[in-house]
């Protein structure tokens, strides 16, 4: 999501997208960016459609197949860019999120294998010991 949200300031601050690519993958090294560097060098060899590269891709193929339809028609994306920021950004969030319930599901079995004994120890033993000898006196 920082990359494509990236990607929209360079273009809202007037850059053309190739160009605005090249600033965001130089500014931003990573696996985002080297899924991107085929753009780019289809972009360095001529090519008007160099967007199609990563119209296949499942997270950045709406960004592809934006960019792709803009380079055709001529016609603006940066609203497009942003809002595909935008949803990128919640679906990152709703993953983290996701994982962090997963966590206290993951951590209640052990956490309960661990706690069992103390409380059989320390709770239940002592008081059938009780009744036990209350019965036996």
């Amino acid at each position: 999501p920082h990359v494509v949200e990236l990607l929209g300031a360079t273009l809202r601050a007037g850059a053309e997208p190739v160009a605005g690519l090249r600033l965001v993958c130089r500014a931003m090294p990573g696996p985002a960016a080297r899924r991107l560097e085929p753009v780019l060098a289809h972009a360095d060899l001529g090519e008007v459609d160099a967007w199609r590269v990563i119209t296949g891709d499942e997270v950045l193929g709406s960004l592809g197949r934006t960019l792709a339809r803009s380079a055709r028609t001529g016609s603006s994306v940066v609203e497009a860019v942003e809002r595909l920021a935008d949803e990128l950004e919640a679906e990152a969030a709703a993953v983290i999120e996701d994982r962090a319930r997963r966590v206290g599901v993951v951590a209640a079995l052990p956490l309960g294998v661990c706690l069992l004994p103390g409380f059989m120890l320390l709770g239940i033993v002592p008081t059938v010991a009780a009744m036990l000898s209350s019965i036996t006196d």
